[in-house]
């Protein structure tokens, strides 16, 4: 065997990696008690090591289980007056917070979660019971009552 030869050249970079995150859909109407959270019946996608999706007392809720900073994005459509928000543990985040008389809602921010696991809920803050609906129904799961994305960046 002879001696080893010269190194080849280096090749092309590989994919860049993923960014940690968790889509949910809400393809049906629901009609929200004060304090209730919406309930998602469609995961896009899920990134398990940083996040759990599981069922609340009054709809869905996420759990962000890796400290960091995220992009929390969400919207809804109302067909009734709605005041909604997404909570950390029960806490109102801000930024996060929307209103409307009927129409469209959507509110989107950078939230720094330091303490794991934490809750993070998107809710009616009304104290009144608040209607969602798919602006087109029959396009369901095209067409969805509330969205909720959340990205955790890079550290």
């Amino acid at each position: 065997m002879g001696p080893t030869g010269p190194t080849g050249p280096t090749g092309p970079a590989g994919l860049a990696p993923s960014l940690p995150r968790v889509s949910l859909f809400a393809t049906t109407g629901q009609t929200l008690a004060p304090g209730s959270d919406v309930t998602f019946d469609v995961q896009g996608s899920l990134s398990a090591d940083t996040f759990t999706v599981a069922p609340t007392a009054t709809g869905t809720g996420v759990t962000i289980k890796t400290p960091g900073t995220y992009i929390v994005l969400w919207g809804a459509s109302a067909t009734t007056p709605c005041l909604m928000g997404v909570t950390l543990d029960r806490f109102q985040v801000n930024g996060l917070t929307a209103n409307t008389s009927g129409g469209r809602l959507f509110a989107h921010s950078v939230v720094d979660v330091s303490t794991t696991p934490t809750l993070l809920e998107l809710r009616n803050r009304l104290g009144a019971a608040c209607t969602i609906q798919p602006e087109v129904p029959v396009l369901a799961p095209a067409s969805v009552s509330a969205s909720l994305i959340i990205i955790r960046m890079p550290s």
